[in-house]
């Protein structure tokens, strides 16, 4: 069987960096319960993906990516709608 790689923190190849996952989360100004609900896991699971005790599966690593996608799209939207609001008043 091939050995995995590893990097210069000593996590195997694919894993996420735990502090990665709650600065994410921090950033979205949501709770690790909030965060839980909307992943379909547990407060407690958040809280051990985050101290680096478990990673996410898969399939719970792809919501986390979606969720955040979906936030960024929220965000750019409402800076969009922003911009475009004082546009027209300026003019």
């Amino acid at each position: 069987m091939p050995a995995q790689s590893t990097n210069t923190r000593g996590r195997r190849g694919g894993e996420i960096e735990p502090r990665i996952l709650r600065i994410l989360r921090e950033r979205t100004g949501r709770t690790q319960i909030q965060f839980g609900h909307e992943l379909g896991v547990s407060r407690v699971s958040i809280a051990r993906y985050e101290s680096g005790a478990r990673q996410p599966s898969r399939p719970v690593l792809d919501r986390y990516l979606r969720l955040l996608d979906d936030l960024a799209a929220d965000a750019h939207r409402a800076v969009s709608d922003a911009v475009d609001s004082r546009e027209t008043t300026a003019r």
